[in-house]
């Protein structure tokens, strides 16, 4: 994963859900060499397909801290999702509103499920901790080639016994247009994920 200082660097996300079970997957490739690919794939708990689509992402956000920001490599990093929803959350900061409303509507209840509100704080807060401007955030065609490939190994990973619940798997240098299981290895890789204090948490915690 070597990456020069500055350089822009494309992420792709997607996540695909079945039987509270998520498989989420993102490539990543820099401006500089957009043909070798590296893909980030793996499984967890969810509540819903939605959730799936946040995992995705903040497992981007994740890797992002681990790998590049720790390691003092800083640049400009574009992430794309197909949901509509996370696009504006960041983009349009939807989140400073809820922050302001302590993420409650105007009758006290948490402003989304318990399957979403804990993602999307643990997403707000990951934001905010990163260098501002370095994070642009963008929306793509569901079927768009980038998005097929990051869904395709979503579903691969979903449907597979291969893949355990909780790990992260990494595939490296991939150059192929379409994925084909007999032409990629998955090794196991560790990154920290983020979990913020359930006590600091601004909503309404008896009304859960």
């Amino acid at each position: 994963m070597e990456m020069n200082m500055g350089e822009k660097i494309y992420f792709y996300t997607d996540g695909s859900y079945r039987d509270n079970i998520c498989g989420y997957s993102f490539q990543f490739f820099s401006e500089r060499k957009p043909i070798n690919r590296t893909f980030i794939l793996g499984k967890c708990e969810v509540g819903d397909s939605q959730s799936a689509e946040l995992i995705a992402v903040i497992r981007t956000f994740e890797f992002i801290k681990e790998y590049f920001i720790k390691e003092n490599i800083l640049s400009t990093f574009c992430i794309y999702t197909d949901a509509l929803d996370i696009y504006e959350f960041i983009n349009k900061q939807i989140f400073k509103e809820w922050d302001a409303n302590s993420w409650k509507k105007k009758n006290g209840m948490p402003i989304r499920s318990i399957n979403l509100i804990n993602l999307y704080y643990k997403l707000s807060c990951l934001y905010k901790s990163l260098p501002v401007g370095i994070i642009e955030i963008g929306r793509v065609r569901s079927r768009g080639k980038h998005n097929r490939l990051v869904d395709n190994f979503a579903r691969l990973v979903l449907n597979s016994s291969q893949y355990q619940k909780g790990n992260n798997y990494i595939v490296k240098d991939y150059t192929k247009q379409k994925y084909n299981t007999r032409e990629f290895t998955a090794e196991l890789i560790e990154f920290k994920t983020f979990n913020f204090d359930k006590n600091e948490r601004p909503w309404d915690n008896s009304k859960m």
